[in-house]
């Protein structure tokens, strides 16, 4: 199955810088979040990987953690 964005937004998350928080809503993806690595680099963000875990850090500072 294939789903596309309707429209886009700004995520609400203060401690990112302003280009890294341009989404696309997704319907189909209503309680989840896909966030494009591309755009956390381009916006200054470094992005690292550890085994099943994901470290972004902006400033020197870690910002954001997933799995």
């Amino acid at each position: 199955e294939t789903i596309k964005s309707t429209h886009t937004c700004r995520l609400d998350i203060p401690w990112l810088p302003k280009e890294a928080t341009e989404a696309h809503i997704m319907p189909g993806l209503a309680h989840t979040s896909l966030v494009l690595i591309k755009v956390l680099c381009n916006a200054g963000c470094k992005v690292m990987y550890d085994g099943d875990h994901c470290v972004v850090y902006f400033n020197n500072k870690i910002v954001w953690k997933g799995l």
